[in-house]
């Protein structure tokens, strides 16, 4: 998947290599396996034996250190001093690599070319940090250093110095090697890391005197598992489990924001090694294409349970599960998913994970994402997949059509970071276009983009150096994925493969703009798809996508704009602002006042070119007491600047709204049984939310303002065994779309609810409609009466005041005033939008039975769909629809209505809650005189405005007797319920 020699994971694992040499080399130093003669070297693998050591020690072993200065001996039991361990990167400076700093994944690799959203990221050493809380030793950890600070550390004198091997800095490994035996000349010296096997299989450019140097002056050289391996060099018991508690400050964040917004991210080993064997693979052919398990899932979830606790308050982008394909093993994954989602970590964590298309394969993104994988590594590498598994044996790229495959990770708002690869041996001029077209139409969020890299010790390294392919000056230095002369190529002169490579970061950025603006793409179309799932772990990342989404968005649409590099670009950001601005909400001032902030920080961004120059890592110098305890920064470079860097955040991010916080608390497990399977239906371009259970007569029904399809929960549960029960969430309301735009008015839902019923082809309707939705139900039914067969308007109106009786009747109705308040232009926007006042007040105001029907679960289901401020815009504007005068947008509607509903000899049935502060006697007088073929009505004393829920008992038992009735022969008188009946 990647060329990891000197970039991957280093020293860390549970397995080791089998005992056989597998770097031969003829001025090897004699082999002396571990403590226990070489057997069970650390703890073996799930179904692999017990394997043995391949540690290499000289023969003439120097005498343990007796003095040391600088860090004081902590008293082991028995009174004998602790060995002390350094463990340490490679010294700086570092050169960049094609511009661009190398050790900077997200600048170098995953966001290169974006111009100023290019982002860049500080990593730490994850491998180190893993041996050091795992030893019961004293150890530092020096991240970064300098010429100058390793000595000076070094001459406090340590037992151990461990040196995590890079590749491209095999001479600077001699370097460091020479000066601790000049400094520190009882100190014995461990090498590990990936880039050992370059001790033994060379780069044909390099001086063999480096490798020969580090071969013959080393005292270990770890080809195994690091942290089994220091265990038993200092005689510790080597199989407890492994730690991994302790999270680095690791974090990315655009160049120059670190004080407005950092995305942390943690590190979790899981396994080394790949059993896929593609040939470039280093990690494969170190291992020998075995996986190495390091840690159990009850493990690695204990890990993610740590990472989260630890970076509590930080918005996290990513929870990396360090594992070459971590979707192969299907029960591992779902024993995994399993514990995540008993701890609640779902929607807590944002794991990410090295797949592949073989191993993705075997899942739906369904399951994926409820165990809250947030983002997959897919190795692409080429549109041609039956030449590049029989060319290059990749393997993993077989299975599923990656198009699919990815569309469908985006809309359960799964990131994908793909790679690709230029200069394939079939790659000619004309299809090296192709595939780098195809990589750019799959719209990756995240990218690597490679000249193919024969790296020594691998499979294509042998195959190319049997045929004479590889470049005589190819050195070590050229192995960072940022050289294309390391082998003979027949279609691909020098330098050539470098401009293509320019090409492809170009095509990506000038087609599908920066990788901020696909994450927002991709976590808005996972929120839409995930927002009401019945999984309730599927609605936390629900949750965590529109977080996600409503902060990026609101901070970078305005700079995504002006500095989008093509027009194309400035059409998406457009297209996807607008669906940001409709689901989500309008700007708020504190938004806007970032915006600003951030388009002056990013029209200062430098160069890409001069990036080396500032983002060169720093050093860090972390100290383990080997007793448990929490390491300690001792030293690091620019410390002031670091301490304002990290004291920025913490009152930017509640000025930015980024402290992680759900948005959506309320699921839909919280609310009353509603036991309905809830569908989609697209018109107008916005879903609309129903519900359809049974079969048979067709009851449709419409609720009204602030309700939804859950008002009619008793009724549907009664009625479905005999009736096919549809109910219909309004644009706006209950699972259905709720643009901040859409048009709200009376007669966009009509024309909606015409749609709905013409695409289901609903026929011999029986309608049931309250409140508003009477108004629009009936407004419609009149218009198609050849559609229904029945009526039951409940506490709603069709027609405006039409004497001096009824005017007076509806002013002295108290709702009446009330609803004059939102009317008012700021009050109104208040009330409604803001403090969800209008909701609150209808359950208060509303219900008469409060105490026995508005329980909490009942009272979780009507503020469920309203949650988020920006999802209120309907209620705002129905209510200032109400028609308080004679005149208005609605009164030619409702006088047409009433025309023609009058004389209409449908059967109908009047049922109404006696307890409402609007819809009075006088409402009912009007229907029974509009509508002659009514049954008795149903007056409910007991019963307020959401008479369904107020008394669900004595409706369904009306309903059902009303439902019954011949249609066919003359209607029976039906007895009307009294007072004391209804009480």
């Amino acid at each position: 998947m990647r060329v990891l020699s000197g970039a991957g994971l280093h020293g860390r694992g549970r397995g080791c290599l089998r005992g056989h040499d597998p770097w031969p080399c003829p001025d090897r130093v004699p082999v002396v396996h571990g403590a226990d003669g070489g057997q069970n070297v650390g703890r073996a693998s799930r179904g692999n034996p017990p394997q043995r050591g391949a540690g290499f020690e000289r023969a003439d072993r120097r005498p343990a250190p007796k003095g040391h200065r600088g860090i004081p001996r902590r008293p082991a039991q028995g009174g004998k001093s602790m060995k002390k361990v350094l463990l340490t990167h490679s010294i700086g400076p570092y050169e960049p690599g094609w511009g661009q700093d190398m050790f900077d994944v997200f600048g170098a690799r995953l966001t290169r070319g974006q111009g100023p959203f290019s982002l860049r990221g500080r990593l730490h050493a994850f491998a180190l940090h893993t041996i050091a809380q795992n030893l019961s030793v004293p150890v530092t950890v020096l991240e970064w250093p300098t010429e100058d600070l390793f000595r000076r550390e070094l001459k406090k004198g340590y037992d151990y110095l461990g040196i995590q091997v890079f590749s491209i800095h095999l001479p600077k490994i001699a370097r460091m090697v020479q000066i601790a035996r000049e400094v520190s000349p009882a100190t014995r010296i461990v090498l590990g890391g990936y880039g050992v096997m370059h001790l033994y299989k060379g780069f044909p450019g390099d001086s063999p005197e480096p490798a020969q140097y580090l071969r013959q002056n080393a005292d270990h050289i770890c080809m195994e598992e690091g942290v089994g391996f220091f265990r038993k060099l200092l005689g510790e018991p080597s199989d407890r489990p492994i730690r991994q508690d302790f999270q680095t400050d690791s974090w990315a964040s655009l160049w120059g924001a670190e004080w407005l917004a950092r995305f942390r991210f943690t590190s979790t080993l899981v396994a080394l090694g790949c059993p896929n064997a593609c040939e470039f693979c280093s990690t494969s052919a170190f291992f020998r294409a075995n996986k190495i398990v390091v840690a159990s899932p009850e493990e690695v979830c204990a890990s993610l349970k740590s990472a989260v606790q630890d970076t509590r308050g930080d918005p996290i982008l990513f929870n990396a599960l360090f594992d070459e394909d971590f979707l192969l093993d299907r029960s591992y994954v779902l024993r995994l998913g399993e514990l995540i989602q008993k701890e609640g970590l779902a929607g807590k964590v944002n794991l990410f994970c090295f797949a592949s298309v073989k191993s993705l394969s075997q899942y739906r993104a369904e399951e994926l994402a409820a165990m809250g994988v947030g983002a997959v590594w897919i190795g692409v590498e080429s549109k041609f997949e039956e030449a590049v598994t029989s060319v290059h044996n990749f393997q993993k790229r077989k299975g599923r059509d990656v198009a699919e495959l990815v569309d469908e990770l985006h809309r359960y708002g799964i990131l994908v970071i793909a790679s690709n690869i230029l200069g394939l041996d079939f790659h000619d001029r004309r299809n090296i276009l192709e595939d780098i077209d195809y990589f750019v139409s799959l719209r990756p969020d995240l990218y690597q983009v490679s000249p193919l890299t024969p790296c020594p010790g691998t499979a294509l390294f042998e195959r190319m150096e049997k045929k004479n392919r590889i470049a005589p000056d190819y050195r070590c230095s050229d192995l960072h994925l940022w050289s294309d002369n390391l082998f003979r190529h027949e279609a691909f002169g020098k330098d050539e493969l470098k401009g293509l490579y320019d090409l492809a970061h170009k095509k990506l950025y000038e087609t599908n703009g920066p990788s901020l603006l696909r994450i927002l793409d991709v976590s808005l179309r996972g929120w839409q798809t995930l927002a009401h799932s019945a999984d309730p772990h599927l609605q936390e990342r629900a949750d965590r996508c529109f977080f996600f989404a409503s902060r990026l968005g609101a901070g970078l649409f305005h700079s995504l704009r002006e500095l989008a590099p093509t027009d194309a670009v400035r059409s998406l950001v457009d297209e996807m602002e607008d669906r940001y601005l409709r689901y989500v909400g309008p700007y708020s001032w504190k938004q806007k006042f970032v915006q600003r902030a951030v388009r002056r920080l990013l029209s200062r961004t430098p160069p890409e070119a001069t990036f080396e120059e500032v983002n060169e890592p720093r050093f860090v110098l972390t100290r383990y007491g080997g007793d448990g305890s929490a390491p300690k920064v001792v030293k690091r470079a620019k410390p002031l600047k670091h301490f304002l860097e990290n004291l920025s955040p913490t009152a930017t991010r509640r000025l930015a709204g980024l402290r992680p916080r759900s948005l959506f608390p309320i699921r839909l497990r919280d609310i009353d049984d509603f036991p309905v399977e809830f569908r989609t239906i697209e018109i107008e371009g916005d879903r609309l939310n129903y519900v359809d259970e049974g079969s048979g007569e067709v009851l449709l029904m419409l609720h009204g303002n602030p309700t939804w399809s859950f008002l009619y929960r008793h009724l549907i549960r009664g009625l479905k065994d005999r009736y096919r029960c549809v109910a219909l969430d309004l644009l706006g309301y209950g699972l259905s779309d709720k643009p901040s735009d859409g048009d709200y008015t009376m007669h966009a839902h009509i024309r909606r609810l015409a749609a709905f019923v013409e695409q289901l082809d609903l026929q011999g309707i029986t309608l049931l409609c309250q409140d508003w939705g009477g108004i629009i139900g009936l407004s419609y039914a009149a218009r198609n009466k050849h559609r229904f067969r029945r009526l039951v308007p409940m506490n709603t109106a069709a027609f405006l005041p039409g004497t001096l009786r009824e005017y007076r009747e509806a002013l002295q109705a108290w709702g009446f005033f009330y609803l004059w308040t939102y009317k008012v232009p700021v009050l109104g926007r208040r009330m409604a939008i803001e403090w969800n006042l209008f909701l609150k007040a209808a359950l208060r105001f509303g219900f008469h039975n409060r105490a026995r029907q508005l329980h909490e679960k009942a009272r979780l289901g009507y503020l469920y769909p309203f949650q988020w401020p920006g999802h209120r815009t309907a209620v705002l504007k129905s209510v200032r629809q109400v028609p308080l005068l004679p005149c208005g947008p609605l009164r030619d509607l409702l006088r047409d209505t009433e025309r023609r509903l009058r004389g209409w000899p449908i059967r109908t049935q009047i049922i109404w809650g006696m307890r409402d502060p609007i819809f009075g006697p006088w409402f009912i007088e009007r229907f029974e005189a509009l509508l002659p073929n009514h049954a008795p009505t149903l007056r409910i004393p007991t019963a307020g405005h959401f008479l369904q829920d107020d008394e669900p008992a004595i409706v369904l038992e009306r309903l059902e007797a009303f439902l019954a009735e011949d249609l066919s022969a003359p209607a029976k008188a039906t007895p009307a319920l009294g007072a004391s009946e209804a009480a």
